[in-house]
């Protein structure tokens, strides 16, 4: 007898244990509530599912059951509609009403949470007032959210990368030629200018030879000399920039520097002519020496019409 009782409350413990597991899911479930049925229309039913929650200024008032496409053969546009199921009540018993003109927008409140579908009531009811009934379709739309934004933000930066390594790009290109223009200009004048630098030096040393020997008897003239040879020492110091300048100037500089080296080669014909010139006979120190013309390479004959040879007797 005690067996058959003890076998009784165990069996009703458990009815009564599922009762209540029972009970609570159809509670919690909403299975109990009544809702009502609305259609969504929306462009596009990325991030939105079955079970999507619908709120409303972010309370849960309801699920989207179900989403189907709907293709426009009018139109040739393709959308789609779901099924909401809202409920009918607040949990306070307060009658959900939705007025006409509510809209809704599918959001993403952040990259890793689920899309909810947030209804939005309008701030001011429309002409004719009236709420929404079981049935009625809600219009949906998508703003951009955080996932676009960073896609869009990512395309821009890709463009500005794209453009920059073009930029980049025709920069080495114009290095590369105007590096290629430099080293010809050195090759077409580097031998040039480093003749006119030995050719000066040589007259340089040949003039103060000759102003050793000549200076205790035409004092007055030294110090003209003296200075005709400081400014052919600055011309040799510049000359000599110039030189180790060219490798770094750019193509459009090589007309300039040809110029200066047949300025400097001129320069060194004309003290290379003087030299000799005096060199035969000092007197010209005052009464002057004839330059050599202006297409002359080398020192002219001697004025007396002879060769100028070391033969040849001085005044």
């Amino acid at each position: 007898m005690n067996t058959q009782r003890t076998d009784f409350l165990v069996g009703l413990f458990i009815l009564v244990t599922v009762g209540v597991v029972v009970g609570l899911a159809i509670v919690t479930s909403g299975l109990g509530e009544r809702r009502m049925v609305f259609y969504l229309r929306t462009p596009s039913a990325d991030a939105v599912s079955q079970d999507t929650r619908v709120v409303l200024r972010g309370l849960d008032v309801g699920r989207v059951r179900d989403m189907s496409p709907i293709w426009d053969s009018l139109t040739g546009s393709l959308t789609f509609v779901g099924r909401l199921s809202v409920r009918e009540r607040f949990a306070n018993g307060t009658e959900l009403r939705l007025p006409r003109g509510t809209s809704a927008r599918i959001v993403q409140p952040t990259p890793i949470a689920p899309a909810v579908v947030d209804l939005e009531i309008p701030s001011e009811l429309p002409q004719g007032g009236g709420y929404l009934e079981p049935g009625d379709t809600i219009t949906a739309t998508r703003p951009e959210g955080v996932l676009d934004a960073l896609t869009s933000m990512a395309a821009d930066l890709r463009g500005e990368i794209k453009t920059t390594l073009e930029d980049t790009r025709r920069l080495l290109r114009r290095t590369t030629v105007a590096v290629e223009d430099t080293r010809q200009l050195m090759a077409d004048n580097g031998p040039l200018v480093q003749d006119v630098l030995h050719r000066l030096s040589a007259n340089l040393e040949r003039s103060d030879r000759l102003l050793a020997d000549v200076g205790p008897r035409i004092g007055p003239m030294n110090d003209s000399l003296l200075a005709t040879l400081g400014d052919a020492r600055q011309t040799l110091a510049g000359a000599d920039s110039v030189l180790r300048l060219v490798g770094s100037i750019a193509a459009e500089n090589r007309t300039y520097a040809h110029e200066i080296a047949e300025r400097l080669l001129r320069t060194a014909v004309v003290l290379e002519h003087f030299s000799d010139q005096i060199s035969r006979r000092p007197a010209r120190l005052l009464t002057g020496v004839t330059p050599p013309p202006p297409d002359t390479v080398r020192p002219a004959p001697d004025s007396a019409g002879g060769p100028p040879d070391s033969t040849r007797g001085r005044s």
